[in-house]
């Protein structure tokens, strides 16, 4: 009787935790911020536990009306990887809710993109080619995907468009930006090359998904980096 007890008192005790963190949103962060999540403090908490089991019960709702995520689809908590939100994410759910991070299914495994060597006119600007996260073959919604111009490239005077990594609740110009891949699984930013760069020279671009402990994503959901591999280079061409 007593273990009984002790044992919810600790369930309890753990929820309303999690409840008075989430009562402070934090800054929007790339990787696993919005994984599992639904109302948008990036948080593990009692209030995405109460959509997550709605969207179960009655899957005819709403994303729009139930999540504040980025994008706002209930595919954020499909930690499983089976392309919809389920007992099986539930089942995940609570262990990372009492604080067992153990791991999820769903977790992204391969970046891509196609070109990766785009061209850019001499001081204008660009959409990257999309890049594309995927697990088990299939495109992964809401993973805060991070671009950083490198040194590796000759041009020195360029910028990216897109949250800032340091602030990700602003979207600017910098040099180290990430954007959330959408409902189509792809995360879209924009390169710009200014004064400082001339024709021939190169932008090189690295894209990866960092680990929690990079941008200090609460929990344990993602705890490695995923690094694209190839990097973006782009080159400068006359108007």
């Amino acid at each position: 009787m007593k273990k009984g007890i002790t044992g919810m008192l600790f369930v309890s005790a753990f929820f309303l935790t999690a409840v008075v963190f989430s009562l402070t949103a934090l800054a929007h962060k790339p990787g696993a911020f919005f994984f599992g999540e639904s109302d948008g403090d990036g948080i593990i908490s009692g209030n995405d536990y109460a959509t997550l089991v709605s969207v179960i019960q009655n899957p005819q709702q709403s994303d729009t009306t139930l999540y504040s995520t980025v994008p706002q689809s209930r595919l954020v908590q499909d930690l499983d990887g089976s392309g919809g939100a389920d007992c099986f994410d539930l089942a995940i759910w609570t262990y990372w809710f009492i604080g067992d991070w153990i791991t999820a299914l769903g977790i992204p495994t391969a970046l891509g993109a196609d070109p990766l060597d785009p061209e850019i006119v001499d001081g204008g600007s660009i959409w990257l080619p999309s890049v594309m996260v995927f697990s088990s073959g299939q495109k992964r919604v809401g993973w805060g995907v991070v671009y950083k111009i490198t040194q590796n490239g000759t041009c020195t005077d360029a910028d990216l468009y897109g949250r800032l990594a340091s602030d990700g609740d602003s979207i600017s110009w910098g040099n180290t930006v990430f954007a959330y891949t959408m409902t189509d699984g792809e995360a879209d930013v924009k390169l710009r090359v200014n004064d400082g760069c001339d024709v021939d020279d190169t932008v090189d671009i690295q894209v990866y998904i960092p680990g929690d402990s990079e941008f200090l994503v609460p929990g344990h959901r993602f705890p490695n980096a995923l690094d694209m591999g190839d990097h973006f280079v782009v080159t400068v061409v006359a108007q």
